[in-house]
Order: C-alpha cells, then sequence, then structure tokens
C-alpha cells in the first residue's frame, strides 16, 4: 500500500434498515466511548448492519494493518443488541 487512505467505501441499502459496507470504513460495531478500543483503527472489510425498532444485528469480516513487519490481523465477528430512550437518557446494549 503506497498511499494512506483513511476511508474509501461503498455503503449499499438495498431495503429499509439493512445497510452492506464494502472497503475502509469507519468501524461498523457498536463499542463503548474509546475504552477498548483504538479509534483511529478504520478496518478493511465487508460489514452487513440491519436495524429494526430497537433491535440491531451486525456481521463483520475485515483485516487491520497496523504494523509494516508483521502479517494484518484478521478480524471476523458478529453482534446483536437493543438501543432504546430511558427517559432522556439514550441506551444501547449488545453482545458480540
Amino acid at each position: 500500500k503506497g498511499i494512506a487512505v483513511d476511508l474509501a467505501y461503498a455503503d449499499w441499502k438495498p431495503v429499509p434498515g439493512l445497510s452492506v459496507q464494502l472497503g475502509k470504513m469507519p468501524i461498523p460495531w457498536q463499542k463503548p466511548a474509546s475504552l477498548l478500543w483504538d479509534n483511529d483503527i478504520t478496518p478493511e472489510g465487508i460489514a452487513v448492519k440491519f436495524a429494526r425498532g430497537p433491535f440491531f444485528v451486525n456481521v463483520f469480516g475485515d483485516w487491520l494493518s497496523e504494523r509494516s513487519t508483521l502479517s494484518d490481523a484478521t478480524l471476523i465477528g458478529g453482534q446483536f443488541g437493543l438501543t432504546g430512550n430511558l427517559g432522556a437518557a439514550k441506551l444501547t446494549g449488545a453482545v458480540g
């Protein structure tokens, strides 16, 4: 990779609530506010996201290029969760 690109991805939405992303994209899963994940990493790969009402599902297959001397790390996973409001607060819970 001779050039550095922060984000370059396609986001296809074939039906309401379904999104398919391909390329170097923003982090495609729900995460806590920078407690466990480095926010300047942008994964490359494919992600499928589905949301209907309070329910959501994320499935992804990514490779993370962090070190030039070692092979890239591969990340394959899924996540499901719920989101909703409790008074003025918005709450999200997810398991992956």
